[in-house]
């Protein structure tokens, strides 16, 4: 049975408020505790080799829960059970070779621009109100949330975040897995050919760079240059109310932007797989494309990574094909109608993002072989269609 989350925008009432921000910080604590006892235990175990220093999740969460104070016993027992758990996640991935970007876990700041916290006892009353579980002679009010659940089972974890001055909770319900869909009438197979700036698919295209993102982009700056020349000026205390005051207003416009691109890619994806049975799109090298330093602050806004993995579990929860083109299958130099590939030593040489050496211009593909000018996006988004079907150019 899958699990789905649904995250939406909570208002805390004052009270609320405190506990909720004093939860961040006990599951900060707990996380930075848990680290520092793993760190000295793996250290232990790398030295003497002897299996009773070597560190898991199980050992960690025991000797926390055994040495507790007597402060901590105002706060939920599940969120250090669950800090813990997230400590154990976090080193699986450092060790696990398929997560190839994962670093080993750092310490937690209270200063960062997210804080969250995780309970698994989280309960939804009325279908609009969320209700923290509480230790023992605590009396905690309902928490209002902006819209109702959309998923109807079983409530595994609710992780409550802050981001600037918002609250929000991303609740994972387990839910019913849902029958094969039948595709009636639909087309067999849509690709998405993802470029700087806009996606383009079959029969649509996504702009990811907007006026509205640039905007904020360009007070994100701004913010940015007056707290580095607050702390330039006062570097030992520059903490003060105009700094935190303007430092909210950097994480508003951070998550302005998350919200505002999160939201055109839910709506692109969802169009995109209402009638289809395949979908596939391209595997992108960004790493490596983010060493060429014109380019580098366009592709970390163009959304290739996210993009794709939404789109990858909105197909997996409804029983569609995900397919993901070869990292170096060429769907920008084939030729679409004859099958031509454009190489560096072919005539005109590869297509690049100024066109080719003759015909520089970029919309346009322009084929040496047969002679076909091509939309430069339709053609790729063609080819991928081709990859997909397993078929060859011709």
């Amino acid at each position: 049975m899958p699990i789905k989350t649904h995250k939406v925008r909570i208002y805390p009432n004052a009270q609320m408020r405190q506990v909720l921000d004093a939860g961040f910080g006990y599951a900060r604590y707990c996380y930075n505790q848990g680290l520092e006892l793993w760190n000295v235990m793996y250290e232990s175990f790398v030295l003497t080799g002897n299996l009773k220093f070597k560190p898991n999740g199980n050992k960690i969460r025991d000797i926390l829960v055994n040495e507790k104070e007597d402060w901590q016993f105002s706060f939920s027992a599940r969120i250090l059970q669950t800090a813990i758990l997230n400590l154990k996640k976090a080193w699986q991935n450092f060790f696990n070779p398929n997560m190839i970007h994962s670093k080993r876990p750092t310490f937690k700041s209270k200063r960062h621009k997210r804080q969250s916290f995780t309970t698994d006892r989280a309960k939804v009353v009325n279908s609009k109100y969320l209700k923290l579980d509480k230790p023992l002679g605590q009396n905690y009010d309902l928490i209002k949330m902006a819209e109702p659940l959309r998923f109807t089972g079983d409530i595994k974890t609710a992780t409550i975040t802050k981001r600037g001055e918002r609250y929000f909770a991303s609740i994972a319900v387990q839910v019913a897995d849902q029958p094969v869909p039948q595709f009636v009438e639909s087309f067999d197979i849509q690709a998405v050919d993802m470029n700087i700036g806009h996606f383009n698919a079959n029969a649509m295209s996504l702009t990811t760079i907007t006026t509205r993102i640039l905007h904020l982009h360009s007070k994100i700056k701004h913010y940015n240059r007056q707290l580095a020349r607050k702390r330039k000026v006062n570097p030992r205390n520059y903490w003060s109310h105009q700094y935190a005051k303007t430092k909210c207003r950097l994480n508003k416009a951070y998550l302005d932007i998350v919200n505002l691109q999160q939201d055109m890619l839910q709506k692109f994806t969802h169009s995109l797989l209402a009638d289809c049975q395949t979908i596939c799109v391209e595997d992108l090298n960004v790493n490596a494309m983010k060493m060429n330093k014109k380019l580098a602050k366009n592709l970390h806004r163009g959304l290739f990574g996210r993009a794709r993995r939404i789109i990858e579990y909105h197909a997996n929860w409804n029983h569609q094909l995900f397919i993901k083109a070869d990292r170096f299958y060429p769907s920008t130099q084939h030729c679409s109608l004859c099958g031509f590939i454009k190489t560096r030593e072919a005539t005109g040489g590869k297509q690049t993002l100024s066109g080719d050496s003759i015909n520089q211009k970029h919309q346009l593909y322009h084929c040496f072989n047969c002679g076909a000018n091509l939309d430069r996006d339709k053609n790729a988004v063609d080819n991928l269609i081709a990859y997909a079907a397993g078929l060859t150019a011709e």
